[in-house]
Order: C-alpha cells, then structure tokens, then sequence
C-alpha cells in the first residue's frame, strides 16, 4: 500500500471565530494547511482571507509535509509553527491545559501578533487569519481551538457552540 501526500484544497474549511480586532480563526486538515503555505487563494468568501499562521498540531508525515512546504516556498507573510498533541490518551494519563500549554501559548502567540499587525495598518487588507489543524481536523484542532476560545473568555458552551 502506497502512501498518498495530501493535497492542496480548501474543502472543508471552517470559519471558527473572529476576535473584536478583526483576526479570524480557522480550523482544518493537512489539505487545507497545504492551501495556505502554498500561496493558492481560496475559493468562494475564502478569497477575501490572509492566512498569516499556521499551527499544525501533530507530527504525521501529512503534517510535516505542510512545515516542509512551508521552508521551500520561504513564504515571509506565513508563519508557520508545529506542536505535539496527543490524539489518544492512556486511562491513566493526566493532562494540564493552562496558560503555560505549548500549543496554547503557540495559538496565543499567532493570534496577538496578527492582532498587533491588523491594529497597526491604516489601509484595508485582505482579512489576516490563523489556521489551526491537524491530520483530518476532527480531534486534536479542535480541542486546541477550544481550548483556545476559553482563555478568550467565551464560556464552555459558547466556544463549543463556536
């Protein structure tokens, strides 16, 4: 069985949130990563978005694919940084998630320098996004994201509805 890398698509995207200060939030998979390091626009309102960061959480080879990607192009508007998530946990295992979580703090840190550099441009731009994925975008990001929309002071039930 041969492996396939992903491709470029920006299918399945999602619009998450979209802070006071203008900054939207995005979460995907490997494909859509791909998307943004490589440059392409998206495709119906996606055109209107400038992916400034990306945050991959996971270390597949789909994921690395995307850092990869990210080094060639030498792409200087996107950032891209990568953290470790595990995806499933032993029953025993405990887990911290404060302000001090390494991927959290990555998010934190995207989020405020898109938000420094929306603040400090007088003309209009393409609208600045961070995108957070992993492999497929259904456990890992999302918790990130979560996680993410609670230290920005939504409560549960509101950053879950996000």
């Amino acid at each position: 069985m041969t492996r396939r890398s992903a491709q470029p698509s920006w299918d399945g995207l999602a619009r998450v949130w979209r802070s006071p200060q203008g900054v939207t939030l995005l979460l995907g998979d490997n494909s859509n990563a791909l998307a943004a390091a490589s440059g392409e626009c998206g495709d119906g309102d996606m055109t209107t978005l400038s992916v400034r960061h990306i945050i991959s959480v996971g270390n597949s080879e789909k994921t690395r694919q995307v850092s990869k990607m990210c080094e060639e192009k030498d792409v200087q508007d996107v950032r891209h940084a990568r953290c470790m998530m595990p995806d499933r946990l032993r029953s025993d295992a405990e887990i911290s998630i404060d302000e001090s979580y390494e991927p959290l703090v990555m998010l934190s840190a995207a989020f405020a320098a898109c938000e420094e550099a929306v603040a400090s441009k007088a003309e209009a731009d393409p609208q600045a996004a961070v995108l957070v994925h992993c492999d497929m975008g259904h456990n890992r990001s999302p918790s990130l994201v979560l996680a993410f929309l609670l230290m920005r002071g939504l409560s549960l039930r509101e950053a879950y509805r996000t």
